[in-house]
């Protein structure tokens, strides 16, 4: 019985550590990452997110959580050429400055060339020790020099497809940011021009404390417009808690007609376009689905 016992106690402890932890992702599980090439006054040096001539060498992302955690390490991607597998990069989390930009360093860890996989499979770096941080941060991975000439080392982070970040979301300054060999960190978009998220993904351990976050908040404001919706219907929906999303959409007899997988979604106000033509006129329920709760939306689709 004392067996038991202790068994279901470490049960419980294993499983609430499972699920206080988390790996943010801007970048969807199955989605194409591929790492930009850097023309450099007329030849290829490097890549646009890593080593190359044009003297960058560190890159960030930024994060947005509800409350407190603490980020224990990144998992990243990588591709490139190693030439002296014993210089040292790092891995990193930055607090947010005023100017929505990497402010200070917070902690992370050094890591040599030769424990980075330049395969594109997953690498995983766990920090000396936890970080703690609060609402948003930047995890940040810093080469330490750039590429000298073309055949020196040119390791690079992934990124998702060029044009895969919504333009919705190029005014949002600082979503990832570049810095420049010691300069001043730059919003990268506004730098270099491509829309993408960075493959590097904190993993974060949630501070849970009791009473702190309302979970039925985590979705809240559902519409749909036009309404009675024709062809296509933009649905508007808020969310309070990190989450991921999915939009449902079912008959009055609680059949579903139409599911869609959005995603992990930060805290904002989301607008989606979804194509409705191929149903039958009539009335329906639109549901906005999170990891914690749901709100329910009631349309007509018509002619």
């Amino acid at each position: 019985m004392v067996k038991k016992l202790l068994f279901l106690l470490i049960f419980l402890v294993n499983s609430f550590y499972v699920f206080s932890q988390d790996t943010l992702k801007h970048i969807h599980l199955g989605e194409e990452m591929t790492a930009y090439r850097s023309d450099y006054y007329g030849y290829t040096c490097g890549y646009a997110t890593g080593q190359n001539c044009w003297f960058s060498e560190n890159y960030a992302e930024k994060y947005r959580i509800m409350g407190s955690a603490e980020v224990i390490g990144v998992i990243s991607y990588h591709k490139g050429y190693l030439n002296k597998p014993n210089r040292q990069l790092t891995f990193d989390i930055w607090s947010v400055g005023p100017d929505h930009l990497p402010a200070d360093s917070l902690g992370g860890r050094f890591m040599s060339y030769r424990n980075i996989l330049v395969y594109g499979t997953p690498v995983q770096t766990l920090f000396y020790e936890p970080v703690p941080v609060q609402d948003s941060f930047f995890v940040a991975c810093n080469f330490l020099l750039y590429a000298h000439e073309p055949f020196t080392d040119t390791l690079a982070i992934l990124t998702s497809l060029d044009g895969s970040r919504p333009d919705s979301d190029l005014a949002n300054i600082g979503t990832n940011a570049v810095r420049y060999h010691h300069s001043n960190w730059k919003d990268l978009y506004s730098k270099l021009g491509y829309k993408f998220h960075l493959a590097l993904f904190p993993i974060v351990k949630y501070n849970t404390v009791a009473g702190n976050i309302n979970y039925q908040d985590a979705v809240s404001f559902v519409s749909a417009y036009p309404n009675p919706c024709p062809d296509e219907a933009l649905v508007s929906f808020s969310i309070g808690i990190e989450s991921n999303i999915k939009i449902k959409i079912n008959n009055l007899d609680q059949k579903e007609i139409m599911s869609i997988d959005l995603g992990r979604k930060y805290p904002g106000l989301y607008h989606e376009n979804i194509n409705v033509n191929e149903l039958s006129s009539g009335i329906y329920m639109l549901r906005v689905e999170s990891d914690f709760s749901s709100q329910v939306y009631k349309f007509i689709k018509g002619q």
